[in-house]
This record gives structure tokens, sequence and C-alpha cells, in this order.
């Protein structure tokens, strides 16, 4: 449940802060990012192409429900025509097609965990249109995937009660000392670049995430 929103102007970065809080806090806490259940801080740096996405998210609750918690950016501008890309490794950005392979008949009743991938570095997607593209850069290995046009998500975290057959034979259940879910954070940064005029700055970024110093 959204709460309140903090701006700052720095003499070169402008930050705005998002709370969001859940019921289970009780009446008597205050909202702030101290006792969030998640809180996001956009920043936007004086000369810097993209924005930085900090991301907290408290620990998901011990209620025996499982949960798939991600972190979404929608440009309602792209039209990416059910294609999005995706690093190999951080390297070369493979094509991806929604529910489609190049190699074989893709089919799966598994529409969202089947076109899921594992995101290193980045994930994007283009207008070819309108020459413009999405891109999103994060700073850990995580699942990704292009599920609605022009809509980029990435997992933040996900936690689960019972064993899903495939193998593992254990849980996704991660907790902390005390036995609650595990908090995560995590940073992004959102670029956007209009290729008629100017080439994507995802590489330059990606080294800035990789070796800040």
């Amino acid at each position: 449940m959204f709460q309140n929103a903090t701006t700052f102007n720095g003499g070169f970065v402008q930050e705005l802060l998002l709370v969001f809080t859940s019921n289970t806090l009780g009446k008597h806490h205050s909202a702030s990012a101290s006792n969030a259940t998640a809180y996001l801080k956009i920043r936007y740096y004086d000369e810097s192409v993209a924005s930085e996405w900090e991301v907290y998210l408290g620990g998901l609750p011990n209620d025996g429900i499982g949960r798939d918690v991600t972190v979404n950016w929608l440009s309602s501008d792209i039209n990416n025509n059910n294609t999005f890309y995706t690093d190999s490794n951080g390297l070369e950005m493979q094509q991806r097609i929604l529910n489609y392979r190049p190699s074989f008949n893709f089919s799966s009743f598994e529409q969202v965990s089947g076109n899921y991938y594992p995101i290193n570095s980045a994930i994007a997607v283009v207008d070819s249109a309108k020459s413009l593209q999405m891109t999103v850069l994060n700073d850990r290995s995580q699942a990704g995937a292009v599920l609605k046009q022009g809509r980029i998500e990435l997992m933040q975290n996900r936690r689960l009660f019972k064993d899903d057959d495939r193998g593992v034979e254990e849980p996704l259940n991660e907790t902390d000392a005390y036995g609650n879910g595990i908090s995560v954070p995590a940073k992004y940064r959102l670029l956007f670049t209009e290729l008629s005029r100017d080439i994507s700055q995802q590489r330059a970024l990606q080294l800035h995430v990789d070796e800040p110093l």
C-alpha cells in the first residue's frame, strides 16, 4: 500500500522516494524507509543519460502462500511487436520472441515462466517504427521477461513453501536468522535511446555498474 512520497534536490542529483507499507505493520508505525515493506528511490544525476532506480523489498510473509514479486517498467510509447533482447552472460544481446524458439516448435502451458530468461546485465525493447529503445540494466543476475507490449519486468524476489517437483526436492524458502523471509535490495538503470540520433550507451553504463571506481 502506497504511503508517501518525498523529494530531494541536491547540487547534482534529484531524488524521489516512494514508500510502501503493509497493513501488518500496525497503526502505530510511521511510514518511513526504515520500516517499509518496500521503497523505491529514483535518482536523476546531472550529465547522466540514465536514471537510477534503487528498490528495497522487505521479507515476504510467513503465511504459506507462494509469491513472485517483479519490478516493472512500462512505456506506452513503445510497441516492441512481442520481441525483446537479453544479454548472453553479459555479452551479446540475444533476440527473444514471445512464445517462440528458433530451433523447435514452442508449446507450453507455462506462458509466464516459459518466456522468462536469465538477465545478467541488461534487457531491452525496441520500437523499430519509432527508432526508440528502452533498456534496463541490473546489478545482479535475475530472471526477466517482456510479457506485454512495452513492459519490462525483472524478478526482485520469490518465495515458495512447497517443492515445485523439479528435482531439487526442497522449497525455495530463503529466510534470515529469525525465520523471516529475506529482504532484497537491488539497483537498476533505466535508459531511453533514440536510435535515429544516437547509439545506446548500454555498454558504457554496464562497465560503470561492474567497475564503479
